[in-house]
C-alpha cells in the first residue's frame, strides 16, 4: 500500500512540474545561461542506454509494483 501511495505522489508531483511543457528549469530570461530546456514532450529515449533501461524497467519492474 506505501509503494501505490508513493508512487501516486511521485507522478503527481512530476506531472504539475512539468505540466506546462516546459523544461525542468526556465533558463529562457537569463542572459548567463549557456543552454535552454528542451520541451518534455519533444524528448524521447529511442535507441541506446537509456532506451534499454527505461525498457526493462517498464517490462519488469512497474508490473511489479503491486505485488
Amino acid at each position: 500500500m506505501l509503494r501505490i501511495f508513493l508512487v501516486i505522489i511521485i507522478s503527481t508531483i512530476g506531472s504539475t512540474a512539468f505540466a506546462d511543457g516546459q523544461g525542468a528549469v526556465d533558463t529562457s530570461k537569463s542572459p548567463h545561461a549557456k543552454l535552454r530546456s528542451v520541451a518534455m514532450q519533444d524528448v524521447k529515449w529511442t535507441a541506446g542506454f537509456w532506451a534499454d533501461r527505461f525498457e526493462l524497467c517498464r517490462k519488469s519492474m512497474l508490473p511489479t509494483l503491486h505485488g
